[in-house]
This record gives structure tokens, sequence and C-alpha cells, in this order.
């Protein structure tokens, strides 16, 4: 788990602030809300990267 790897978690602090400060709450919700909201808008980014290539 990333709360036991100081190394993963330094990485985790430095690459994803928001994302380590949700785990660091301890909020379950909070991360997975925050987890899913990243997830969603690279999803977006994705699409659309893909529409503009495909206009």
């Amino acid at each position: 788990m990333l709360l036991a790897n100081p190394h993963e978690l330094s990485l985790l602090k430095e690459r994803n602030p928001p994302l380590a400060e949700a785990l660091l709450s301890g909020d379950l919700e909070k991360f997975s809300r925050v987890l899913v909201e990243q997830q969603q808008d690279r999803a977006r980014r994705e699409q659309e990267r893909i529409r503009l290539f495909s206009a």
C-alpha cells in the first residue's frame, strides 16, 4: 500500500498532490472522489485530443 511505502508516497506527493492529500486524509470517500474526477478529466482530454486529430 502507498501509505506503507515512503518512497512511493513521496512520489505521489510530488506528482499528484491533490490525490496524495486525499490519501493522507484517511477519508476513503474523498480519495475515491478525487481519483474518479482525475480519471474523468484525463478521459475528457483524451477524447478532445482524438476529436482534434480526426477533424
